[in-house]
């Protein structure tokens, strides 16, 4: 078994939208999704479906195998290499 922690979809869509960032109401408006949607996407409280993950791979230019399992390779290295930035980015205290 691997140490290596795989980083949720919440935590995936939220840290995209920040890093580049944008507000829930920008990105609601780009991927044509209501502002409630995304926020649950973000928190947890719903889990996204095959639409969800195409839309933000497409906008956000990720590949859709690496997004679900954790090797595209922006986003690894921006998370390995600013994890403290990155958790700030998604609402955490360090």
């Amino acid at each position: 078994m691997s140490n290596r922690k795989i980083i949720s979809i919440a935590n995936k869509v939220t840290f995209l939208r920040k890093y580049d960032g944008l507000s829930i109401r920008e990105l609601s408006a780009e991927l044509r999704f209501r502002m409630e949607h995304i926020a649950d996407l973000e928190t947890g409280a719903v889990q996204a479906d095959l639409e969800d993950v195409i839309r933000y791979c497409d906008f956000f230019g990720v590949d859709y195998e690496g997004f679900l399992f954790d090797e595209f390779g922006d986003f690894k290295a921006a998370y390995i290499a600013d994890n403290e930035k990155m958790m700030k980015a998604i609402g955490y205290s360090v």
